[in-house]
């Protein structure tokens, strides 16, 4: 992406972003990202990002490394992560890349402990081209792990590997989300970028990109438009979205809509909570057309097994639960059976287009992005 010669971005730059579906095993919100649109709009609000992703930046990533971008949840990180990622190896042909999770870095951290096989889980990290690691703040009051972090950061430094790294906040000694001063110190020696949520002026573009996809006729599109711009300030990506999918279906049930019905949806998206276990359990047998009490019961028949599979994996991404917890409420199985099906399921994910849309489509039944687990 070329750099503009303007001072200022008056109109959203679009920056094409890349979902490869490779990803999507290794990072499910990389395809479940905010971002519907093919492009990120690049506004003034976040005009260095014309940088990072211009043909110089983009070839001098190990230079910039570790590249860290950070922001609160809904600004874009991760599928930012992800197409910065995609470009360096596109443009240096370099392989492998390693697409991976701060959470899941943890887990197979411990798995390896407990299996006594640190080594294989070095070579893992250590020996990629490229490593993206998404979600930094599940590593905090994890002292252990983020030593390794360390001297993984440094392997690859040595071999002039770039690192992408995705945060909500800025690293620090800190707060409730503290890290050790060697990584802070590691992490803000590289190229430390804040992503902002889209100001007002750019979500009235996202909103004039999307109502075409919710809506063809041309009068409800502009009348939409002209109802909801008063509140944009009140909203995030994720909800601007959650809201045009309810306005659409008013409009397509009734064939009116008012401002009193905007202000009621309004303030139905605003005020949504995180789903419960049983609410996605509830979700995914419908969709399934399975019985909610065979995914929650002793079935091993391979349908309901796969629906189960779905149900736990969907319960992992969108809820802090404890593996444990989610065991716990599909019939006390074990926190071992529920990691075997999430990964299970993550796999199936980047086989299976069918099963990837019911995923798509269930989280967007409940329109919030995955909860900072700590």
């Amino acid at each position: 992406m070329s750099t503009s010669t303007r001072s200022r971005l008056d109109v959203p730059l679009r920056l094409p972003v890349e979902r490869p579906a490779s990803v999507r095993k290794h990072l499910p919100a990389a395809a479940t990202d905010v971002w519907s649109l093919p492009f990120y709009l690049i506004g003034p609000e976040n005009a260095p990002l014309s940088f990072l992703f211009s043909e110089d930046a983009v070839g001098s990533l190990p230079d910039l490394s570790p590249c860290l971008l950070y922001g609160p949840p809904g600004c874009g990180k991760t599928v930012l992560a992800v197409t910065l990622a995609v470009q360096w190896a596109r443009a240096t042909k370099s392989r492998p890349l390693l697409f991976t999770t701060a959470a899941e870095y943890l887990s197979k951290y411990r798995e390896a402990l407990e299996i006594d096989d640190v080594a294989t889980f070095h070579q893992e990290h250590r020996r990629c081209k490229l490593m993206v690691l998404d979600g930094l703040d599940s590593l905090a009051s994890h002292h252990a792990v983020q030593f390794d972090l360390i001297h993984t950061l440094d392997t690859l430094a040595t071999s002039a590997t770039p690192v992408i790294i995705t945060s909500n906040q800025l690293p620090s000694v800190h707060g409730t989300h503290s890290l050790v001063a060697p990584l802070v110190s590691r992490l803000l020696g590289g190229f430390s970028l804040p992503i902002h949520p889209p100001s007002e002026g750019t979500l009235r573009f996202i909103l004039r990109e999307l109502l075409p996809a919710k809506l063809t006729n041309r009068e409800e599109i502009e009348h939409i438009e002209s109802l909801v711009c008063p509140h944009l300030s009140r909203l995030s990506v994720i909800q601007l979205q959650r809201l045009l999918d309810l306005l659409a279906d008013h409009v397509h049930d009734t064939r009116s809509l008012d401002h009193d019905a905007v202000l009621s949806l309004l303030a139905a998206v605003e005020n949504r909570q995180p789903p419960s276990l049983a609410d996605i359990a509830k979700a995914v047998a419908a969709k399934t057309n399975t019985r909610l009490s065979a995914l929650r019961g002793a079935s091993r028949e391979a349908r309901i097994v796969r629906a189960r599979g779905l149900a736990m994996y969907l319960c992992r991404q969108m809820t802090s639960a404890t593996l444990k917890e989610i065991g716990g409420y599909f019939g006390g199985r074990d926190h071992s059976t529920v990691l075997h099906a999430c990964r299970k399921t993550a796999s199936l994910l980047a086989e299976d287009p069918s099963l990837h849309s019911l995923v798509i489509e269930l989280r967007d039944t409940f329109s919030c992005p995955p909860p900072a687990t700590s």
